[in-house]
């Protein structure tokens, strides 16, 4: 998270660059990242996962929103017809 603590999403981009690795975050960051789409730069580089490589497109464009899945569902199970205690409970 201290790489990317001037980005207003600095905890989805240090979970991608978990996945991805932090120096293909960075450059992915440099080239599809600007003034007018800086607010959400992770949805910048959703949006231009086309250009991005295989490897993101395949894998990486999915991780951040599936990890934030998995914890709404861990948080609250119920809601989803699970049985179990929240996680945070455990």
């Amino acid at each position: 998270m201290k790489t990317f603590s001037n980005d207003p999403m600095k905890e989805a981009l240090a979970l991608l660059s978990f996945n991805r690795g932090t120096g293909n975050v960075e450059r992915d960051l440099a080239a599809f990242v600007n003034e007018q789409n800086r607010a959400c730069s992770i949805c910048a580089l959703t949006e231009q996962s086309d250009k991005l490589d295989g490897n993101f497109r395949e894998e990486s464009v999915y991780y951040v929103p599936r990890f934030f899945a998995a914890a709404i569902i861990g948080e609250n199970p119920r809601a989803f017809g699970l049985q179990t205690p929240p996680l945070s409970s455990l």
